[in-house]
């Protein structure tokens, strides 16, 4: 009750309290801009997460694509190697045979008695051979030029050294034996005769 007379209306002192309340929230309860900011900017839509995925998709499958193609290439190479390794030792164990056989047709006569016989004897060695180097061939054989060559020990083997006016010096200038390579590998090299060159000193 107001003793001045003046009707002033006294609030309960709930409805002060509620009301001070009240006040507080509106004044605490809102965040700040900068807050409502980073909380935006840290969504993303469905269109950006679809985005995310194709591009982690498309690596994953370049990866998947580049680790495939070094495995076919692998695969090819060591399926090579397998192939070449084989037809190598096959090849290695027919030299012995063309050797038996090219000094077979060296030896034959083709004159005296029978010549006829011999002559035709020798022909027909010769087509064996003919034949089985063509052959040969074909997987990539080849002979290692020896004769008149400078002296290679990556390519010959010298079985002698012989002192000579008229070669130069470390010139091969006899086959004893064939070499065979394959490709560029000597699988087996030349048996030659080398020349030494005569020194000065030495026709003194």
């Amino acid at each position: 009750m107001n003793t001045d007379g003046n009707n002033v209306e006294e609030k309960n002192p709930a409805e002060a309290n509620r009301s001070g309340q009240e006040g507080d929230s509106l004044d605490g309860d809102h965040p700040e801009p900068s807050e409502v900011e980073s909380a935006e900017s840290q969504e993303t839509s469905p269109i950006d997460d679809l985005h995310r995925e194709l591009e982690e998709a498309r690596e994953k499958h370049l990866r998947l694509r580049a680790e495939f193609e070094n495995f076919r290439k692998r695969s090819a190479r060591e399926q090579s190697q397998i192939r070449d390794r084989a037809s190598e030792h096959v090849i290695k164990d027919l030299l012995p045979a063309i050797d038996d056989l090219e000094r077979a047709s060296d030896s034959i006569p083709t004159d005296g008695e029978n010549a006829g016989a011999l002559a035709a004897f020798k022909e027909g060695i010769e087509l064996v051979l003919k034949s089985l180097r063509e052959k040969l061939e074909n997987h990539g054989l080849s002979v290692v030029e020896a004769l008149g060559e400078p002296f290679d020990p990556e390519r010959h083997e010298a079985v002698m050294v012989v002192e000579s006016e008229e070669h130069p010096g470390d010139t091969v200038i006899e086959e004893v034996q064939k070499g065979y390579s394959i490709g560029d590998k000597v699988i087996r090299p030349s048996r030659v005769v080398v020349a030494k060159a005569i020194t000065k000193e030495e026709d003194a």
